[in-house]
């Protein structure tokens, strides 16, 4: 029986990680492709004798930024070269994306999702079988903000509100929507509850004391935090609360996230 290969972009970061090691418990062979294992995303011939032989692509890269010039030059000419690397073949992609990434009225707002826009366009008018998985924010988004935002031990985070997800749950449905046998053209994932990120960064600077305070920044009725975050028709609602996810965290710092 020959085994489902699955080729992992950003396969030593946050998502990429949890993927890769949740394919082999499904039958199926990961093949990271990051900086760490040698592959960079812009070496075109590099990539192209990578991917070769694979069955499925995830592309679950990132680029930590809020220039939008530099994300859409990032995302979008990662998967160009994903594209350019697939050519002649009908080889599945799944690529990671963000709720409502496309939309003008939050992109907007937000220089990374308009990256994650130019991402999607790319890979639609490549003509290759496509699976697009959009998430809500992550928990861990919030402890990303914590640290991000820090002047003077004070941390300034803005009351995004979400229906937030954990990145484990992220990278769950990921893998599932490479090895699934019937795939679906775009799927929204979300958390099962409201959360105002502010107040979760609260929760986990209370575990982590990275901030001898935490100032929440109202966004007021901005599409942040009025609710445009948030999938309307979710696909999937994922079981973790986010009391939960403090609870299971333990108390010390989380790991950087981009959504």
């Amino acid at each position: 029986m020959t085994m489902t290969r699955v080729a992992v972009l950003g396969a030593s970061g946050l998502a990429g990680s949890l993927v890769m090691q949740g394919l082999p418990s499904r039958g199926a062979v990961p093949v990271g492709i990051s900086r760490r294992h040698g592959v960079h995303v812009e070496d075109l011939e590099a990539l192209r004798r990578a991917l070769e032989g694979v069955d499925v692509v995830v592309d679950c890269l990132n680029h930590q930024t809020i220039s939008a010039r530099t994300a859409v030059g990032f995302f979008g000419s990662a998967a160009a070269n994903v594209v350019a690397a697939l050519e002649g073949t009908q080889t599945r992609v799944v690529c990671l994306s963000i709720v409502n990434a496309t939309v003008p009225g939050v992109n907007r707002w937000l220089g990374y999702y308009r990256g994650k826009a130019a991402q999607e366009s790319v890979y639609r008018a490549s003509g290759l079988p496509l699976s697009i998985l959009r998430t809500t924010q992550w928990f861990e988004l919030a402890a990303q903000l914590l640290t991000q935002t820090r002047i003077a031990g004070t941390a300034f985070v803005p009351g995004l509100l979400s229906r937030p997800l954990a990145v484990q749950e992220a990278a769950e449905q990921l893998v599932e929507q490479a090895l699934t046998l019937q795939p679906v053209g775009v799927t929204e994932v979300c958390g099962p509850e409201l959360v105002d990120l502010a107040r979760l960064a609260r929760e986990i600077n209370e575990q982590d004391h990275l901030a001898r305070r935490v100032v929440r920044i109202p966004l007021g009725r901005t599409p942040l935090g009025s609710g445009a975050l948030i999938t309307p028709s979710p696909t999937v609602i994922t079981g973790t609360t986010a009391q939960r996810w403090l609870a299971q965290r333990g108390a010390g710092p989380s790991t950087s996230a981009a959504l």
